[in-house]
């Protein structure tokens, strides 16, 4: 699996409106960054988000959220607001 967007949308502790795009090229990811200013709380947010999109009696997430990523060939976005819920967007990759 690859990750290669995240948008936290809304508020989850210091990250509003936070993006970040994953080289797709590199096959590592470093965060760099001072104290307090939100590495560990995305890091915490992608637990969140993968582990309620694993458990099947989870309770919503409570903040908003739009990922990008690749697993086994295909390419998955998941945009999830509190309006409209889960939306899935599904592609395969052809090699």
């Amino acid at each position: 699996m690859r990750i290669d967007k995240v948008h936290i949308k809304s508020q989850f502790k210091n990250l509003n409106d936070f993006k970040i795009d994953i080289n797709e090229n590199c096959m590592e990811t470093v965060l760099i960054g001072l104290n307090a200013t939100g590495k560990s709380n995305f890091l915490e947010a992608l637990v969140i988000i993968f582990r309620d999109l694993d458990l099947e009696r989870s309770p919503q997430p409570f903040f908003e959220y739009n990922i990008t990523y690749e697993c086994r060939g295909k390419i998955i976005e998941i945009d999830y607001s509190k309006t409209n819920g889960y939306q899935y967007l599904i592609e395969i990759v052809l090699i």
